[in-house]
């Protein structure tokens, strides 16, 4: 009976070093799954199709006694989207076609394709993760560097940072990712914009 417990607290003991070995990841996301046997890494590679999203910005200028104020919303479904404007009280309403593509490469480089109304722009780049930064996790956020845009009638290269973009990582499973990004200008001026987007991505 001793010998019997004694290779059960072995077995125990052997399972629970080699865990980490299986359970490579666990919760970073407010949204991920609790433990997964991939890394993170290995998750966000490959091709990635959105399948819904969102895009809100809004602003206001206070300047000699005026006030402006103006808004826009984009909300996309796979294939369609719809979106409304206003400025200073007046709103005007659009829909069309839209889709966007995003592909991670193991090597770190990475293309992002977005279409609206049948115009294509093209991005090419780089991706990591960014490390610990505050309450952020490490591995939370994404870090796009577009290196060259193109569309139908303009194309540019780019270096240095300015091209940036970061992405908070709110769901990342084998198949599913869900990226937000939110931003808050406050200018001496009176001037003051702010914006959020959120896009889901599947393979």
């Amino acid at each position: 009976m001793n010998k019997l417990k004694t290779q059960m607290n072995r077995l125990l003991v052997l399972l629970g070093l080699c865990a980490p070995l299986f359970l490579t990841e666990c919760k970073k996301g407010t949204d991920d799954p609790f433990l997964s046997l991939r890394s993170r890494r290995a998750r966000v590679e490959g091709s990635w199709t959105m399948k819904s999203g969102k895009l809100n910005s809004s602003y206001t200028n206070s300047s000699g006694g005026v006030t402006t104020a103006g808004s826009q919303t984009y909300t996309f479904n796979h294939t369609t989207y719809s979106s409304s404007t206003t400025n200073n009280g007046f709103t005007t309403t659009t829909s069309g076609s839209c889709s966007m593509t995003m592909k991670f490469e193991k090597d770190g480089k990475m293309e992002m394709v977005r279409v609206l109304d049948g115009k294509t722009m093209t991005s090419t780049g780089t991706w990591n993760f960014t490390g610990k930064i505050g309450e952020l996790k490490n591995k939370e956020q994404i870090v796009i560097h577009f290196t060259s845009q193109k569309d139908q009638d303009l194309s540019a290269n780019f270096q240095g940072n300015f091209t940036d973009m970061t992405f908070n990582i709110r769901e990342l499973r084998n198949k599913k990712m869900v990226i937000t990004s939110n931003y808050t200008d406050a200018y001496s001026d009176g001037y003051t914009g702010m914006g959020t987007e959120e896009y889901t991505l599947e393979q």
